[in-house]
């Protein structure tokens, strides 16, 4: 035995709400994108300062590190941008 039960579809405001809900999210995880790019460098910057690491590897640490910031950005956007793009679309 099935029970169908009719959801009725979302409002413009629930959509609104929800759309503004992925921003939030989206800035959260820039935010923590930053941080976590932050504490990288910094701890690059120590080594490269103690002189424990030679500075041909810390450039490539670096170059690495912003390829990974880089791709993490344009991920949280891809997901944003089609979080968006279906709460618009079945707004018709």
């Amino acid at each position: 035995m099935t029970l169908t039960v009719m959801v009725p579809p979302p409002t413009g405001e629930s959509r609104l709400a929800a759309i503004e809900q992925a921003s939030r999210a989206a800035d959260k995880a820039y935010f923590e994108i930053k941080e976590a790019r932050g504490a990288h460098q910094k701890k690059l910057r120590a080594m490269q300062i103690a002189r424990t690491v030679r500075p041909d590897d810390i450039q490539k640490a670096q170059k690495q590190m912003e390829g990974v910031v880089k791709r993490g950005n344009e991920e949280v956007k891809r997901i944003l941008d089609g979080a968006k793009q279906v709460l618009k679309i079945s707004n018709y």
